[in-house]
């Protein structure tokens, strides 16, 4: 983030300060005061309209017959919202969305704030429940006016002990009436005081790299003032200002609440760290941050490939499953073909190609080609191989089995019932024949076997004695057609590690006529379309793809005639992701729908965006390493991934790892099904990176992650189930910042 772009975060945060030594929190406990969050609705007249979110039309009065007949709806003025009601004679009464006071006693203070309207102002009711029912009602009809916009307020409300929800009413008069209201809230009068937490990632930091924390404060400082200090075993090491970065906010300008401020140790050189954040005469610690060279593959790198072990197919893994799945698979007619083995795609048992099982390979090895001295030291079954290469090996001999010996192509899954939940041995009877063989889905994988193909290349560097290097070079002549036709990015990294180990010009003559048909993905703008002309979209799984191809070419093929073409692409789309990183986490937005947002909308299916911070990351890390003549940038592409990866280990506002094994993982129980065994009630498997945080209930632009346990309610797939392709990206990650 630039000091300009701090600057003026900082600015903004500065102008809501009066509100903290007022002693007035900023944020509403309503959701969507502001009206900017709409659904469609049916209007009287049967027109659909865009109406708020979380509100809704109340009936109070005994007789239908004394309501009016009424529209409201959501009018947007550049970027003003407002809530437009038009009424004929009768009541009329909007409800917000039921708040949970939660546990403090601070009093509360109602207020709505109109632009306009025709008749007598609205008046707000306030209703406080607990268990049994109502406990208190009240109605405010102050009026302040402020400019030319009218504000209904409320004295300070107290607080029943025991209420339990607050719902809050705009009630509008009995005459004819047009009313147009900016803002609705209820905001809690808590005294000015300092919350902070240190948010870090809980991984380690390599020691190549700064130590960058947050912290979050609910107020700014009255004074300004916002230090740290780092200590060790030895004593104080390092004292420095937290800078203010303002608030995050997200789509339609949803407050994530709270203040943010970068620490920054620039060479904390190795050790165990303890540090603490002071803000006014507010102070808070964390300690155990450690330092070290390659921290980060110390830390995860064995976690996140042990992870495949326990995902094995077609086998029993002691203490976590029996034989599963050992009678698969069965072709559409029903010919039994022998596909067993491979790794369960995620919670469920299902195993598929694609950005799967073919990517976590070619993860794997790619991660053992760049540290093979770590890597070697961990063979647990003494069998004289890294383990990494082992379950690269059980993935790479299972795409063997999955090519169509008439066609030469390759079959896309092995799948069955969807709905299926429970232990993996208990979904079929294990023998061969029979009529719940798992199905063969037998239409190519979408990436035409880029992955494969890329992986069994890399995996013979290792194993040159083995069939994998044919195999890729028999599947290439089977797709080369049609790949060199397509624009996929993936078929880039096939034909590039061919050429690596056969250096074969043919392949690196591949990659030339392909690289330029990747570049006319690339919008004026700087992002990268799946067609060109195409518009941006949410590439949940893959969005460091195409860019991370790109930067492959300059690295394994220098020599390329497109390299100057390539380089300028490159630039240009980390200029725009860097933009869209420009917030306090560094964490990358996407513009699907024209207007930046962090999380998919609830509108479909919404889940966590683990594998597109990965799959930044890791191109961020190789494209630095194509720009070592340019040292800033080339510094800025590093700090770039960095906060990608510090976002899943923990440097978040929830304070969550998503890497089971690391720091807070503990927290969460995982949609696995696993978790059907009374062992592991939490179906949490050593290594898991679950999908991640998503958005959150009301379907504002916040972070919000699933943390319900197992009893009665399972968390749900959209944040908490762990996947495969989120191993993979870490470790091609991990790969890259070597």
């Amino acid at each position: 983030m630039t000091s300009l772009s701090r600057a003026l975060l900082a600015g903004l945060a500065m102008a809501v300060l009066f509100l903290a030594e007022a002693g007035v929190g900023s944020d509403s406990l309503l959701l969507n005061s502001e009206f900017k969050e709409t659904e469609s609705g049916g209007l009287s007249g049967g027109a659909v309209e865009q109406i708020p979110r979380d509100w809704r039309r109340a009936y109070f009065s005994a007789n239908r017959r004394s309501e009016a007949e009424a529209d409201f709806r959501v009018r947007k003025v550049q970027r003003q919202s407002f809530l437009e009601v038009e009424k004929t004679v009768g009541e009329f009464v909007l409800s917000a969305a039921p708040v949970v006071p939660g546990s403090t006693s601070s009093p509360l203070v109602a207020e709505a704030i109109l632009t306009d309207m025709t008749g007598p102002s609205p008046t707000i009711l306030l209703q406080q429940l607990g268990r049994t029912g109502l406990l208190k009602e009240e109605r405010f009809d102050q009026v302040v006016m402020e400019g030319r916009e009218r504000k209904i307020t409320s004295p300070p409300i107290p607080l029943d002990p025991n209420a339990k929800q607050a719902r809050l009413f705009l009630s509008f008069p009995s005459e004819a009436g047009i009313y147009r209201v900016r803002s609705v809230g209820l905001l809690s009068l808590r005294p000015p005081r300092h919350d902070l937490r240190i948010l870090v990632d809980q991984g380690g930091y390599n020691a190549s790299g700064p130590l960058r924390f947050l912290v979050r404060s609910s107020l700014l400082p009255v004074e300004g003032q916002a230090r740290f200090e780092v200590s060790d075993a030895g004593g104080l090491r390092y004292r420095g200002d937290l800078v203010p970065l303002g608030k995050t906010l997200g789509q339609h300008e949803t407050d994530w609440g709270g203040y943010f401020f970068e620490g920054l140790v620039p060479d904390p050189g190795p050790g165990t760290y303890h540090l603490a954040a002071f803000i006014d005469n507010a102070s808070t610690e964390r300690g155990g941050i450690r330092v070290g060279p390659s921290q980060r593959l110390r830390t995860t790198g064995e976690l996140a490939y042990r992870f495949y072990s326990v995902q094995r197919c077609g086998c029993a893994v002691e203490g976590w499953h029996e034989a599963c799945h050992v009678d698969d698979g069965a072709l559409p007619d029903g010919t039994h073909v022998d596909v067993s083995g491979g790794f369960h795609s995620a919670g469920d048992s299902h195993k598929h190609m694609g950005d799967n099982a073919p990517i976590s390979v070619y993860g794997m090895v790619s991660a053992h080609e760049r540290a093979p001295g770590f890597f070697d030291t961990l063979d647990r079954d003494g069998n004289g191989r890294a383990d990494l290469l082992d379950e690269a090996a059980w993935g790479a001999d299972w795409f063997l089995k999955m090519v169509d010996p008439q066609s030469g192509h390759l079959w896309a899954n092995v799948t069955n019932d969807i709905e299926y939940y429970g232990l993996p041995e208990q979904e079929t009877d294990g023998i061969p024949g029979t009529a719940d063989d798992r199905v063969i889905g037998v239409g190519d994988p979408a990436d035409l076997g880029a992955w494969v193909i890329a992986s069994w290349a890399a995996l013979a560097r290792q194993h040159p004695e083995s069939s994998y290097l044919t195999s890729a070079e028999s599947l290439w002549r089977v797709y080369r057609e049609r790949m060199l036709e397509g624009r996929d990015p993936r078929s880039l990294f096939a034909a590039l590690e061919l050429y690596r180990t056969t250096r074969r010009e043919e392949f690196a003559a591949a990659a030339d006529i392909l690289a330029p048909r990747v570049l006319e993905l690339q919008h004026k703008e700087g992002w990268f379309a799946r067609t060109p002309g195409a518009g941006p979209e949410f590439k949940l799984v893959d969005e460091g793809v195409t860019p991370a191809a790109l930067a492959f070419v300059l690295l394994h093929h220098p020599e390329s005639i497109h390299r100057d073409r390539i380089r300028s692409a490159l630039r240009l789309y980390f200029e725009w992701s860097l933009r869209m990183a420009d917030n306090p986490f560094g964490l990358i937005r996407h513009l699907a729908g024209g207007e930046p947002q962090f999380f998919p909308s609830r509108a479909s299916w919404f889940g966590g965006a683990n594998s597109a911070y990965l799959s930044t990351a890791w191109a961020a890390y190789l494209s630095a390493r194509t720009f070592e003549d340019e040292p800033a940038f080339a510094g800025l592409l590093r700090e770039h991934a960095a906060s990608q990866v510090h976002w899943v280990l923990g440097l978040n506002p929830l304070d969550l790892c998503m890497l089971e094994g690391v720091g807070s993982s503990a927290r969460i129980h995982y949609h696995h099904l696993l978790a059907e065994s009374p062992d592991h009630p939490r179906g949490a498997v050593p290594g898991a990176i679950p999908n991640g945080i998503a958005r959150e209930p009301g379907n504002s632009d916040r972070p919000w992650f699933d943390f319900r346990d197992k009893i009665g309610s399972l968390p749900g797939a959209e944040t908490c189930e762990p996947w495969l392709p989120h191993n993979a990206f870490f470790l091609l990650m991990l790969s890259a910042e070597l």
